[in-house]
Formats: structure tokens, C-alpha cells, sequence
């Protein structure tokens, strides 16, 4: 009796052991916000999507895919040197910093003393923020209308990268918040003009 017990005890540790090492590795997520030396990187935990962007004078390192595991690739460019691409590795250290590394010489970076391809750069976050709702113009020149239509009024004209908030997600039209130098103005822009955040 105490054989078939112990058997059975056995193959429930058995299978406890397999089915635990049959998922995936849970790995910590890095907080979305602002981190040293000017990185801003949102998530977004519905969909696993990361984004980013680093700019200091002409370095410009977007940062872009679906976070699984402990590392991502990303690819850096300036946005009017396309051609001299990049390719590195963001890795995390801990979910309050993470660590950049390029496959070669960055053609338009300077991270500063220490710095070097094969040693890359650390990033420690200054403070956590929700990028979520937060979407970047990409048009060269879009605007907020006053309603969801082309031919309404435009009330503001919004020069590419100006930052923008969703109030209510559409198909065609995204409502918007957009904060100029002096008030807050709330209307429409067409989701093709727009991009997540930060990039």
C-alpha cells in the first residue's frame, strides 16, 4: 500500500516538475516612463508592444517590437538618414533599468565616457508614467478639427511629433487633447496622421 503511494506521490512531483518547465519563463517587465539620458519608453500590456525613442541632438534610436523574454531587438536611424541603419539590443536589467547595445559604432550617438559597442549603455528610470493614450503626429503637417469630418473648421495646426492624448478612440477620427503654449484644446484628428507613442 505504502508502494503504490509513494509511486503515485512520485509521478504527481513528475508532473509538477514538466509542467512547470513547459511555460514560459516569466521575465519582469521594465516600467514604461521616462528613463536617464533622455529615453522614453511606453507599453503597452494589452498587446505586449513596446516603443521608444532616444534624442539627444541628431541621435535618434527608435525602439519597437513585442517584448518576450529578457531582450528585444531594436533598430536606431535618423529620420533623415535612413539608409545608415543601426541594429542593436535592449536588455533589462530590472524593471527600473534597462541596458542598449549596437552591433557596431553608432554614426550619430554620443552616450557619453564609458560608452562603446561592445559595452553598451545603462538606462535607469527617473519617473514611471502611462504612455497608453498618448499618440505622436507622423503626417509632416496634420490638424485638429473641430468635428470628425474633413470639412470642419481646423482649429490648430499640428506640426509632426507634437504629442496628443486620446479622449475617445475611433475608426477614422481619434478625439483628441492637445496642449498648446497657452490653453488645452480638445477636437479631432485623423488616425492615419497619428502613431503610438513615442514613435
Amino acid at each position: 500500500m505504502f508502494y503504490t503511494k509513494g509511486k503515485a506521490f512520485f509521478i504527481l512531483v513528475v508532473s509538477i516538475v514538466f509542467s512547470s518547465c513547459g511555460k514560459k519563463a516569466q521575465f519582469p517587465i521594465p516600467s514604461a516612463g521616462v528613463y536617464s539620458n533622455g529615453l522614453i519608453v511606453a507599453y503597452d500590456a494589452q498587446t505586449t508592444e513596446w516603443s521608444g525613442i532616444y534624442r539627444k541632438k541628431d541621435c535618434w534610436i527608435y525602439i519597437v517590437g513585442k517584448w518576450d523574454g529578457d531582450k528585444m531587438n531594436t533598430v536606431s536611424f535618423h529620420p533623415t538618414k535612413k539608409i545608415d541603419r543601426t541594429f542593436g539590443v535592449l536588455e533589462i536589467t530590472n524593471k527600473d533599468k534597462l541596458h542598449l547595445q549596437f552591433e557596431k559604432e553608432h554614426p550619430f550617438c554620443d552616450f557619453g565616457e564609458g560608452y562603446s559597442p561592445t559595452n553598451g549603455k545603462s538606462f535607469e528610470l527617473k519617473s514611471p508614467r502611462d504612455w497608453i493614450r498618448l499618440r505622436t503626429v507622423k503626417a509632416d503637417t496634420s490638424y485638429l478639427y473641430e468635428d470628425h469630418h474633413i470639412k470642419s473648421p481646423k482649429l490648430v495646426v499640428l506640426p509632426k511629433h507634437s504629442v496628443l492624448k486620446v479622449i475617445n478612440k475611433g475608426i477614422h477620427w481619434d478625439k483628441v487633447q492637445y496642449e498648446t503654449t497657452d490653453s488645452l484644446r480638445t477636437g479631432f484628428v485623423q488616425v492615419v496622421d497619428l502613431i503610438r507613442f513615442p514613435g
